[in-house]
């Protein structure tokens, strides 16, 4: 019955979140709750090798499968998570760690680093005095209950480039936005951040991005194999010919016509008006 859909609560941002994971010899458990409501629960088995880790690895792994499928609900949301094995409280802070630590220390930290970023939006948004201006006079201003200026609901980023280009590269080259064009990381920025230029903005960011230029995709229809042309049995039996113009006047003459034998490589110059170059070629 604890399961049931009437039981579980809609999450609702701005208020914190608290995340109670443990993990046993068999599998692990973890649920999500707000203000004493349950938002979600997820449990699963132990896989193969995962059976033989230590067990303060086991509830780390816990604690990161919990943040892993509640990252949309998480990230930039005040989260406290609990667990039963004290030790995970210095596992970050510890001198060595393993390699499976290592590779999971991003994931953990994630969240973390997204609350700190939303932190400087905030502050710098009190150092910027036309974004105050604009939140007077303006009737699509608000404050959330963290202090945070919104407008009609995204964050109001001021006029601070670091800033800008933190959530520029975090929307494009993270390892979950996998280098998005313009079009798609502009429409995924503005559901959440605001600020006069957006869209200029990301189009510069894509385009100066050195990854996406070496693997961008060709959308023309492919030119085929090249074929060589036949070789001329007889000189002068097949030519190839060309202009050259804009020279300066000389007897009324501003062009050269250039006939070149394609066997022999024999070549021709004749003096021409550029008018008449159009005409020829």
């Amino acid at each position: 019955m604890l399961t049931t859909t009437p039981v579980l609560a809609l999450p609702e941002p701005g208020k914190p979140y608290m995340v109670y994971t443990d993990a046993s010899g068999i599998g692990l458990g973890c649920v999500l709750m707000q203000e004493g409501r349950v938002i979600a629960y997820a449990s699963r088995q132990w896989q193969g090798s995962e059976r033989n880790r230590p067990t303060h690895d086991l509830e780390l792994g816990a604690v990161i499968f919990a943040l892993k499928i509640w990252r949309s609900y998480l990230l930039g949301e005040t989260v406290q998570v609990f667990t039963d094995h004290k030790s995970l409280q210095h596992i970050f802070t510890q001198p060595m760690m393993n390699a499976r630590q290592t590779r999971w220390e991003p994931l953990g930290l994630e969240a973390v680093d997204q609350a700190d970023l939303l932190s400087r939006i905030r502050v710098a948004q009190q150092s910027d005095q036309s974004l105050l201006d604009a939140r007077v006079t303006g009737s699509e201003y608000e404050v959330s209950a963290n202090g945070t200026i919104l407008v009609r609901g995204r964050v109001c980023v001021p006029k601070d480039v670091e800033l800008r280009h933190q959530i520029l590269g975090e929307a494009h080259a993270s390892k979950f936005s996998i280098h998005p064009g313009a079009t798609k990381m502009y429409h995924d920025l503005k559901r959440y951040y605001h600020w006069v230029g957006m869209k200029r903005d990301v189009a510069d960011w894509v385009a100066k991005c050195n990854t996406c230029a070496l693997v961008k995709a060709e959308h023309q229809v492919p030119g085929g194999l090249l074929q060589s042309l036949p070789i001329p049995e007889w000189k002068w039996d097949r030519i190839t010919m060309d202009f050259v113009v804009g020279l300066p006047v000389s007897r009324t003459f501003d062009a050269i016509w250039v006939i070149v034998d394609r066997l022999t490589k024999s070549t021709f110059l004749g003096h021409q008006e550029d008018r008449w170059s159009c005409c020829l070629g």
